[in-house]
């Protein structure tokens, strides 16, 4: 496998993919070298520029990198398993998937658009930008390529086809270590030790092994598996959603969980710093993204369903609408479990690294932590989001008002 470097990537577009034009002078940027928020950017990704025309190179390797400089080895097939992905979810939503260019299996590389006219979502978040209509596109984009590929809709042999197709265990394993068991491949910190105290709570062990048996076992429909802020990239009305390489068939509910996770760092962070425009309007916000979610789910996937399920599950709304309540509480346990995963990695979440106060940094991730506990022990008795967000904001008043 040829290793891409800024010094023979030229060679290789122009070996591979001749139509990038090279007559203008090139500039190539290796993503991640000097990035703001680098975390998460395990594989070697360069953006290549000629004018006006920017691509995307994204190559899979063993040897993953990380901030801290640790090696961890993950398939380098996942590369191949992404840019599959990247055409499937095109297919169902083109609105909101780049375009795919170049699939080289060989080397495990693809060339995709280069997305970032848009802004990346995570970093204008905790700017204290807003996003109208955020938690909606988010919720269609997740119930439309949900239901597609789910067995609502495929033929019984061609969903059966696809699953073992995306059985992608090599990647599968970093989640159901990571975000169940709390095994980080980073380093603990310091700081956030003391949270670690409350793991072995039997209540809370024996809900974090119901819901990693439902992630390792349930294959609903093609799920992103690692859909944050960080993997979206926004401007008005345009959105598009990248990092695509975690695919497989699970849970639905595990991408709802995962980007609400990322919108409640984002609440329990501005408790805790002057945001622009004022801390109440921006967690107004944030609330409204969270429940846009779920009703644009909600909503597209009835659509959906009422207009292009199979004849028998077309014929049972009521199936429909029980799956659908089913839901919620498993998505907001699997938030809170990426919540209590990521608490235990502190000051290295992008949220709170924009808290200039070290104390208040580490009261923003105890909340953040005390939140996700409150909503994994409560999340069987949350029967709508109304119920989901008074638990957020009454868990976040109780905190504020005891320090």
């Amino acid at each position: 496998m040829l290793i891409l470097t800024k010094h023979n990537l030229l060679s290789y577009l122009k070996d591979k993919y001749p139509q990038f034009d090279q007559r203008l002078p090139v500039e190539i940027h290796a993503i991640g070298e000097q990035e703001e928020d680098p975390a998460g950017l395990i594989n070697f990704i360069f953006r290549v520029r000629s004018g006006n025309v920017s691509i995307i190179v994204k190559q899979g390797q063993e040897n993953i990198r990380s901030a801290q400089g640790f090696e961890y080895l993950l398939p380098p097939s996942r590369n191949h398993l992404e840019a599959i992905s990247l055409r499937l979810r095109k297919a169902i939503v083109p609105q909101y998937v780049p375009e795919l260019y170049l699939l080289d299996q060989e080397n495990n590389v693809f060339i995709m658009e280069d997305v970032s006219y848009l802004r990346p979502c995570r970093q204008a978040l905790v700017q204290g930008e807003q996003f109208p209509g955020l938690g909606s596109r988010c919720g269609e984009f997740m119930a439309a390529t949900a239901f597609y590929t789910s067995e609502f809709y495929l033929p019984r042999t061609t969903f059966r086809a696809l699953a073992q197709c995306f059985i992608n265990s090599g990647m599968r394993r970093v989640m159901e270590e990571w975000v169940f068991l709390h095994r980080s491949p980073f380093p603990p910190l310091p700081e956030t030790m003391s949270l670690r105290a409350g793991l072995e709570d039997p209540e809370l062990l024996a809900q974090t092994y119901q819901l990693r048996h439902r992630y390792m076992s349930s294959q609903e429909a093609l799920i992103h598996s690692d859909l944050h802020t960080g993997n979206i990239f926004v401007k008005g009305q345009q959105m598009k959603v990248i990092d695509m390489e975690y695919t497989f068939a699970g849970p639905c509910a595990y991408d709802l969980g995962y980007f609400l996770n990322s919108i409640l760092s984002l609440y329990c962070a501005s408790l805790f710093r002057t945001m622009p425009g004022g801390g109440e309007s921006y967690r107004r916000y944030l609330l409204e993204v969270l429940a846009e979610l779920f009703i644009q789910y909600r909503r597209t996937f009835t659509e959906l369903w009422s207009r292009d399920a199979k004849p028998d599950y077309r014929a049972c709304m009521s199936y429909c609408d029980a799956f659908l309540d089913d839901l919620l509480p498993d998505a907001v346990g699997y938030g809170a479990l990426a919540a209590i995963t990521l608490s235990l990695s502190g000051p290295d979440v992008l949220d709170f690294q924009a808290i200039e106060d070290k104390e208040k940094q580490i009261q923003a991730i105890q909340l953040y932590y005390t939140m996700a506990r409150t909503l994994l022990l409560l999340r069987s008795s949350i029967k709508s989001v109304s119920d989901f967000l008074n638990v957020v904001v009454t868990c976040s008043n109780r905190y504020i008002k005891r320090k």
